[in-house]
């Protein structure tokens, strides 16, 4: 472990990339605790209530109806000044869903209290940007791992058996690997309602093609050395033979697709949300912004600062993933 740490290590771009990359999903992960219209703490004679994690509704701080409270209307601010209320604030009170309260023609240029501007309907640019990308960055790690485990498991099997099996196996494979992803995706979401775990489960199934062929050369070249045939003589099972002997060998090459896996999955979900047919009206996402910056082009901040998230996030991720494939495999890079 130690020594693959220092190979990564000496692969500057992919070392600088990690801890960029890790820094943006640091600061996308804690949005909710620095971009949000909902106090972190409140503390006055009711109690301590933490709004940005709990749910209040208006009974809780006045007479008030069983919906949950509006931090920001007149009615918060009259409790807060008569029970002398103390009240932590994130960084940036916006949240990806609040309209603006501002009297400008939406969609606003930056300005000091929307600093990177506000969409077609009026909702703060930066936070649904930041949302977005992180809402992309955890659509792309699901379809990355999913995709990982069945395209392990497909290629493993085919690897081990070989023959006959392989053979109609790859076929299979073939004829599965030349379907139109981004169409096949189109028409299953015209069907059935889109939703984040859905697209991703969808998107795995068509996204395991690298992982499993890499995993199917491994086991092909492994299943004949000596120490495979040795564990079979002395009774190893198929299964044993496969997950505890070959399996730890071959997962390399299977690690080494992960960066690019997560990088086609933070693609697709973009490309399904700009065309419309992919989360559900209201989501925050890249792809979204996107399409209405199609139809504003009189506000360029809606297409350069989602074109400059995405393409950061995915060159990041590439450079990670070429750093991790020097590490693996310390042969390619010489």
């Amino acid at each position: 472990m130690n020594t693959f740490w220092e190979r990564f290590k000496a692969h500057k771009k992919g070392f600088w990339a990690l801890r960029i990359l890790l820094l943006v999903i640091g600061i996308t992960f804690t949005a909710n605790f620095w971009s949000n219209d909902k106090p972190l703490i409140i503390l006055c004679d009711k109690g301590i209530f933490f709004p940005v994690l709990r749910y209040y509704p208006e009974t809780c701080f006045m007479k008030g109806e069983d919906l949950e409270m509006d931090y920001l209307t007149r009615e918060f601010k009259n409790f807060v000044k008569k029970n002398h209320a103390w009240v932590v604030w994130p960084i940036y009170r916006h949240s990806p869903y609040r309209l603006s309260e501002s009297h400008h023609p939406v969609p606003s240029a930056p300005c000091p209290l929307h600093v990177l501007g506000t969409d077609e309907q009026g909702r703060d640019l930066l936070a649904r940007l930041v949302y977005g990308t992180r809402i992309c960055i955890m659509f792309g790690l699901c379809v990355a791992v999913f995709g990982t485990m069945l395209g392990v498991f497909i290629g493993a099997i085919q690897g081990y058996w070989g023959g006959k099996f392989d053979l109609y196996t790859q076929r299979l494979v073939e004829i599965w690997s030349g379907l139109p992803v981004l169409f096949m995706l189109m028409i299953i979401s015209s069907f059935l309602t889109p939703s984040l775990e859905f697209l991703a489960i969808v998107m795995s199934l068509f996204n395991w093609r690298p992982v499993s062929a890499a995993t199917r050369a491994e086991f092909l070249k492994a299943r004949g050395l000596p120490y495979v045939l040795s564990a079979k003589v002395l009774g190893a099972t198929d299964f044993r033979m496969m997950w505890r002997h070959i399996l730890p060998n071959a997962m390399t090459t299977g690690i080494s697709q992960f960066p690019f896996l997560v990088n086609s999955g933070i693609a697709s979900l973009a490309s399904l949300d700009f065309l419309g047919v992919g989360l559900k009206a209201g989501t925050p996402s890249l792809g979204e912004l996107l399409q209405q910056a199609k139809s504003n082009l009189h506000a360029p901040w809606l297409s350069v600062y989602p074109l400059c998230a995405l393409a950061t996030i995915l060159v990041l991720i590439t450079l990670t993933g070429e750093g991790l494939q020097d590490a693996l495999d310390p042969g390619r890079s010489s």
